[in-house]
């Protein structure tokens, strides 16, 4: 309820609006209290069949900018559950919980959660369910070298992956419960991968 989280400053924050557009849209939602999503189409200023992708990112950009929260507080509270204008982001929620980490974790945040002399060993039923996170045949490839034999420093060599990139991938993955990290001194964890069955993904 911010309001620097409305539509209209993302938008212009993105460069989607111009400085004319935004002051117009931003006058008008003061003024009227009406959605701004429905001024900018009645303006013209965006189409209207692009006006619910525009909503959906606003959504995810809200959900995703949480990721940066490192305190604060939060309550629930009895009240009727709103229904008329609820917004489906029809995304699994894992994956939206590594776009989350991935756009928004540092990398020195994620080396807290998997340091880079740590050595990852892949979750022994997670590809099945990783193949829903959108990951690249790269990143899939890299998470299957992952049987703790080797450092996040030495596969960031070895598949040319910056670790700025791969240090946020590796704590989403651990996150999720698809990485861990092999105990200092173990052997070699070669792990057995078992596709899930088929069904939905996990919401």
């Amino acid at each position: 309820s911010a309001k620097e989280d409305r539509l209209i400053e993302i938008l212009y924050r993105e460069g989607r609006l111009t400085a004319q557009q935004y002051a117009q849209a931003a006058e008008q939602v003061d003024k009227s209290g009406r959605r701004a999503g429905a001024i900018l189409v009645d303006k013209g200023i965006i189409p209207v069949r692009e006006l619910f992708p525009l909503v959906r990112h606003h959504y995810e950009t809200l959900l995703f900018d949480s990721f940066t929260w490192r305190d604060g507080a939060w309550a629930f509270s009895p009240q009727e559950v709103q229904t008329k204008e609820r917004i489906l982001l029809d995304v699994p929620t894992p994956a939206l919980v590594m776009e989350g980490i991935r756009s928004r974790m540092t990398a020195e945040e994620a080396e807290e959660v998997i340091p880079s002399t740590a050595r990852p060993v892949r979750a022994e039923q997670g590809l099945g369910r990783v193949s829903g996170l959108g990951l690249t045949n790269l990143e899939l490839e890299l998470l299957a070298a992952c049987d703790g034999s080797v450092d996040v420093a030495a596969l960031s060599t070895r598949y040319g992956m910056p670790k700025e990139d791969l240090l946020p991938l590796a704590a989403g993955l651990a996150v999720l419960g698809w990485l861990r990290v092999a105990p200092p001194g173990a052997e070699e964890i070669r792990a057995s991968v078992t596709p899930e069955p088929p069904g939905e993904e996990p919401r």
